[in-house]
């Protein structure tokens, strides 16, 4: 009999941390779930970790035979699995014990919703310290448009602290491959858009910061504006199964905008003068974005292309911290008073870097 929940871990070079996630799955409280371990061709020693648990009746593994990336690895795992809802956790992650316990009963009494998520506590430091994201005051169930202008405002829905009704992937299609960084981000817009959300002010995951989860290496590379100007390029297109409102988009591109801004000042910082190119060419097409502020990422592209080492100096520190933030009130929009996550801290939110 298939079990009413599958969870499937994504696990590539994992081996310091994967053993912690599978036993957060294993020690559920609620028991009706199964386990698939998604190895994408690891180099390191992530199936000796496997190994110890694969006579567990719960848990199973399947190694790719070639590095899928991340995407790709995530629509392997939801296919892979057919189970009523499924479930996502990050090998380098762990659950609370009462996670699925705290979900799924939820989702059992409204039948109406694509997803249910949760707050996490963000860990850093070997465990030393935590932050706990509880970006709303209590749990609720809306209808998915209303949250839409909280989702596209900003990125809190994260990964592991997610349950989705299979249903919903079955009816709207997978992951965009082509996207390797924010492609979850755009799945819970897509389901938001056709079903209700529902959120448990419950901590439900634990998200480890470390300089080689996929986020930090994103802040290296062009993962980052090259995802989003594709996802902006495809709603124009028409080529997603939702449309967004005149305000909807705005409020997207605005946060877009946001989290690139943070990703220029973090790659200049870092003299990763590739990634910095890719987000002020980003910033540059944005119609949103004021002349004067587009002048200025113009200036920077000469500056890299031909002074890199003064673009370092002159761009760092506090004065650029503040005409980077300088402008979110031009870029924000306010929300109605009805709004469900009125409790919302936006600047908290996305002032951190966060996986």
């Amino acid at each position: 009999m298939t079990a009413q929940v599958g969870v499937y871990i994504p696990a590539y070079n994992a081996a310091p941390f994967l053993d912690r996630a599978i036993q957060s799955v294993l020690d559920q409280t609620f028991d009706d779930f199964e386990l698939l371990v998604l190895d994408d061709a690891s180099t390191d020693h992530t199936l000796d970790v496997i190994a110890p648990y694969l006579s567990h009746p719960k848990l199973r593994c399947i190694r790719n035979e070639k590095n899928l990336g991340m995407s790709r690895n995530w629509n392997k795992g939801v296919a892979s699995l057919n189970n009523q809802y499924i479930a996502r956790l990050d090998a380098d992650d762990f659950y609370e014990s009462d996670y699925l316990s705290n979900a799924i009963p939820v989702l059992e009494a409204n039948p109406e919703v694509g997803f249910v998520f949760g707050g996490v506590n963000w860990i850093t430091n070997e465990g030393k310290n935590s932050e706990q994201i509880m970006p709303f005051t209590s749990s609720w169930v809306v209808d998915g448009k209303l949250f839409l202008q909280n989702l596209s405002r900003c990125f809190m829905v994260y990964g592991p602290a997610v349950c989705v009704r299979r249903d919903c992937h079955v009816r709207l299609g997978g992951y965009i491959e082509n996207m390797r960084i924010h492609s979850d981000w755009e799945m819970w817009t897509r389901i938001a858009f056709h079903y209700k959300v529902a959120y448990v002010n419950e901590i439900f995951a634990n998200i480890i910061r470390h300089e080689e989860n996929c986020t930090s290496q994103a802040r290296r590379d062009t993962r980052s504006p090259d995802d989003l100007s594709l996802w902006l390029q495809m709603l124009d297109d028409h080529k997603l199964p939702y449309s967004l409102s005149k305000d909807e988009r705005l409020l997207l591109e605005a946060a877009m905008t946001l989290r690139i801004r943070q990703a220029l000042g973090s790659a200049i910082s870092d003299k990763s003068y590739g990634t910095a190119i890719a987000c002020a060419k980003f910033m540059l097409a944005r119609p949103m974005v004021p002349r004067y502020e587009k002048l200025r990422y113009a200036l920077l592209l000469l500056l890299i292309a031909y002074m890199p080492g003064f673009s370092k100096n002159a761009l760092r520190g506090s004065r650029y911290t503040n005409l980077i933030w300088g402008l979110e009130s031009q870029l924000s929009i306010q929300l109605p008073a009805h709004d469900p996550c009125e409790a919302l801290n936006f600047r908290e939110l996305l002032s951190p870097e966060k996986k």
